[in-house]
């Protein structure tokens, strides 16, 4: 019965490990992938503001808020947390 218990624990323990190894390279991972298009997101995401206060720098003059730093975009979800990939 003892017996039974140590190798359930055992069995156990290196599920445990092979589960951490796992979830660690699959992080690292991940990681690499994101390092891989940090620079074309990041110029991405630059050109959008770009496109977007260029389209609306007109809207807020002759009564409204007269400068078109006001417009922008705001980044959520995964954008926001930099784990956008595609």
């Amino acid at each position: 019965m003892m017996e039974d218990c140590d190798e359930d624990n055992q069995l156990s323990e290196e599920f445990y490990q092979a589960l951490d190894s796992h979830i660690i390279n699959m992080v690292k991972d991940t990681e690499r992938m994101l390092d891989s298009v940090r620079k074309e997101r990041e110029d991405v995401i630059n050109n959008i503001h770009t496109y977007v206060k260029e389209t609306f720098k007109n809207t807020f003059t002759n009564g409204g808020l007269g400068n078109s730093s006001v417009v922008g975009i705001k980044l959520y979800g995964s954008m926001a947390s930099g784990l956008a990939i595609e």
